[in-house]
């Protein structure tokens, strides 16, 4: 983990890289502890997103790269892609 800055309670605040033992990934802004605002998440299956995140869900206008090379751009909410 290596958040730059935290707010007065101590909290992730501010831009900042978390990595998970499972070899997951996100960089990005950090609100109160959450990963809030844009942001990457690299997933260790080779896929990644990029854009709009809420509590670590995608929400908001990204991108998803599959592992493949292809990708998709849309609004997502509440990790749900929008038709």
């Amino acid at each position: 983990l290596c958040i730059r800055d935290r707010n007065t309670a101590g909290l992730r605040h501010g831009q900042g890289t978390y990595a998970w033992p499972s070899g997951d990934r996100y960089v990005g802004n950090w609100i109160n502890d959450q990963a809030t605002g844009r942001g990457i998440y690299y997933s260790r299956e080779g896929w990644r997103y990029e854009g709009q995140v809420v509590n670590l869900k995608f929400h908001g206008e990204g991108v998803y790269y599959f592992a493949n090379g292809k990708s998709r751009k849309g609004k997502w909410v509440n990790g749900q892609m929008q038709k």
